[in-house]
């Protein structure tokens, strides 16, 4: 329980944490023992009730498995709390784990700034499989060479370059 690098709480079915581990003091700079007997939303968002988008507010409605990612300073957080039924088929309380997900965010931003530069390039850009075949182009390559989205993409690049038009 201690060994694993995401945030587990257990939380009663008051949603205030009776089991949290290790990995809350790395994340949350509090240890274990500091979070016993709060609620989860005094400790993620710090406030005395849990705010609209919060997991668990939309769990206690759903009894289904829920998540949201947020940021809190400067990381990504990803947030996922799951329902325990009891016997009774009741809610018996919450399984809540936070993953920092900041390198996969950074990742993301990142892989969209690349793709937001390649599509509104003015140059003409067009990825072909290996056989040849358009599998992606820009804007710029239909502006520049008049061929519309219907008739390039799965075409042959080697047709539409010996076709005499360009």
């Amino acid at each position: 329980f201690d060994s694993i690098d995401d945030v587990i709480w257990f939380l009663d079915t008051d949603f205030r944490i009776v089991r949290a581990n290790a990995a809350s003091k790395k994340f949350l700079e509090k240890s274990p023992s500091e979070l016993i007997g709060k609620h989860c939303w005094e400790v993620v968002h710090g406030t005395d009730m849990p705010v609209d988008w919060c997991p668990v507010a939309r769990l206690k409605k759903s009894f289904t498995p829920e998540t949201s990612i947020m940021k809190i300073k400067d990381r990504w957080l990803s947030i996922k709390v799951y329902p325990v039924i009891n016997d009774n088929s009741e809610l018996g309380g919450v399984v809540h784990i936070i993953s920092d997900i900041t390198l996969q965010k950074r990742s993301e931003d990142e892989l969209l700034l690349r793709s937001t530069a390649m599509k509104n390039a003015a140059n003409a850009i067009i990825i072909t499989d290996l056989e040849g075949f358009i599998i992606w182009r820009n804007t710029a390559f239909e502006t520049i060479t008049g061929y519309s989205i219907d008739e390039d993409i799965c075409k042959n690049s080697r047709d539409l370059i010996s076709s005499g038009v360009h």
